[in-house]
């Protein structure tokens, strides 16, 4: 368990699915991290998703639930590392947090809570996310921890008749570029 002073990170439990079934369905979810079609996922099909989970068994991998501190509140969301590559030293993150929990400060302690695990926990020199054009709550978020925008995929996501960009953005290890400098 990783903990700031306002969230913990834990791995996922099989008491979880209620939560993930109930948010991760959720329709303005899906579209901000999605670039699928946002289908929604059985009961069945949340619980095989938390099975997998467990005990960290992809080394590529890692999946928590994000949880705030006090009075042990239940679950507020889901973030973790994606496509580690431990040869070059970086991954790529993703969050969502539950509406209610939106626009208070939890996806910003999440990451940063995040981004100092994998720099000084797992030794990564680089995290890496993508965002959709139209997040710009999201883009706040991940602008505020200090991620910076990388590039832009021009009009690759088509979504409520429009097309929109995927933009990339990346964090160094800090320790990593004080040195450099």
């Amino acid at each position: 368990m990783y903990t700031n002073d306002l969230i913990k990170l834990r791995p996922l439990k099989e008491n979880d699915v209620d939560f993930l079934f109930r948010h991760y369905n959720d329709s303005q979810i899906k579209e901000m991290v999605f670039d699928t079609a946002p289908f929604p996922l059985t009961y069945d099909e949340e619980i095989n998703f938390i099975k997998s989970q467990k005990g960290f068994g992809d080394p590529h991998s890692y999946t928590f639930a994000i949880e705030l501190i006090e009075n042990e509140h239940p679950i507020i969301g889901v973030c973790g590392y994606n496509k580690i590559e431990w040869s070059n030293r970086n991954a790529e993150i993703g969050i969502w947090l539950a509406q209610q929990y939106w626009n208070k400060g939890y996806g910003t302690q999440t990451l940063e809570l995040l981004a100092k695990f994998a720099f000084d926990e797992l030794n990564l020199h680089k995290l890496s996310l993508y965002y959709f054009s139209f997040n710009n709550r999201g883009r706040y978020c991940y602008d505020k921890v200090g991620f910076k925008e990388e590039g832009i995929l021009k009009e690759v996501l088509y979504r409520h008749g429009r097309y929109h960009d995927k933009i990339l953005m990346g964090l160094f290890n800090p320790r990593e570029v004080l040195k450099l400098n």
